[in-house]
């Protein structure tokens, strides 16, 4: 039997069965139409585990880090989405003494549903002009067409206060992004 080919349930019942009928294995082998060794491994898992599932296999190297690790990560990230991989690597040799490459960080991390993507860019509203300007839009909310037009807006001045010129990346989720997290603050 190619390895990797699982046997069905039914003939690791009836190997069983014959088995416990004192039958030889390449008797059962035989009967069943499955090499002796194939046979010998289902008798010998039976024997030493009373088990008649199927073989796990394990694909892949296993992860380094734990299932509660990753959780902690994905919280660490919920509450600083800008934190980057490489100081989350950090982080998790200095606390948990694991040494962990900064690419492992984003696997857990995208397979969490947390992706890195470019942060939105967002102009910066205090809280004080965020009223005054909801007060300003309730003021004018029946305006006729023609009154907006005669508005002059004039909010499309770039200055640079906050220090990061190049595209600054967030770790979010799926439509997250006009979250006050996930988004630059802009003047």
């Amino acid at each position: 039997m190619a390895r990797g080919l699982d046997v069905s349930p039914e003939f690791r019942k009836l190997i069983i069965k014959l088995y416990l009928e004192n039958r030889s294995l390449r008797a059962i082998g035989q009967y069943v139409n499955k090499p002796h060794s194939t046979v010998q491994g289902i008798i010998i898992k039976y024997t030493e585990t009373g088990d008649l599932s199927t073989n796990h296999y394990q694909a892949g190297r296993p992860s380094k880090l734990t299932i509660r690790e990753q959780r902690s990560l994905v919280v660490s990230v919920v509450k600083n989405p800008k934190i980057t991989s490489t100081i989350l690597s950090q982080n998790v040799q200095e606390g948990m003494q694991k040494q962990v490459c900064a690419q492992t960080i984003r696997n857990s991390l995208n397979n969490a549903g947390n992706h890195g993507r470019v942060a939105r860019r967002k102009q910066f509203i205090s809280m004080a002009y965020k009223k005054k300007r909801l007060e300003l839009s309730k003021m004018h909310l029946g305006k006729p067409d023609p009154f907006w037009g005669n508005v002059i807006f004039s909010d499309e001045s770039k200055f640079n206060i906050f220090g990061h010129v190049g595209p600054l990346k967030v770790c979010r989720k799926v439509n997250e992004a006009m979250n006050e997290n996930n988004i630059i603050l802009t003047v």
